[in-house]
């Protein structure tokens, strides 16, 4: 299906590692950005000062299982903050782009501020039901929202 949207002039597919953001392995990663041109000059270079970057460890691809049957890939599960600045350095851009076009009214953004929230509910709900990392007091989006109501899942 991704090749299908790269043939749209909007759709890039960036493969890179993740150690270039100081993951602690090799973590090939890629991401399918609709209408992000900027992103790729942010996602191939780190995005931290030196001295909160973590050293690159290129000797450990984070790939299949352990000896123990645990999945490499579990270590990368938060994404390095690096890497995370990264992305909203493209979404910022982007953002800040359309927002130069033409400034929304106040009754518009509380609008589209609801309609995002609603969109967020739904799919924090299926993210969590399918995260195979999941522990008891963590999952991938209740992480990020503290106001989550996990008993609903």
């Amino acid at each position: 299906m991704g090749w299908l949207m790269q043939a749209k002039d909007a759709v890039k597919m960036h493969t890179f590692e993740q150690g270039v953001h100081g993951q602690r392995g090799r973590k090939p990663t890629g991401l399918l950005a609709l209408r992000l041109p900027t992103l790729a000059k942010y996602i191939h270079t780190r995005q931290l000062p030196v001295e909160y970057q973590l050293e690159v460890q290129t000797d450990a691809p984070l790939r299949g299982k352990d000896s123990q049957g645990a999945w490499r890939t579990s270590a990368a599960k938060e994404y390095p903050q690096s890497m995370c600045v990264a992305l909203a350095k493209g979404f910022h851009d982007t953002l800040r782009a359309h927002h130069a076009m033409g400034v929304p009214s106040h009754e518009e953004e509380e609008e589209d501020d609801e309609e995002f929230q609603e969109c967020l509910q739904t799919y924090m709900a299926f993210v969590v039901q399918h995260d195979r990392y999941q522990e008891e007091q963590m999952s991938i989006c209740g992480d990020y929202n503290p106001t989550y109501d996990r008993s609903r899942v």
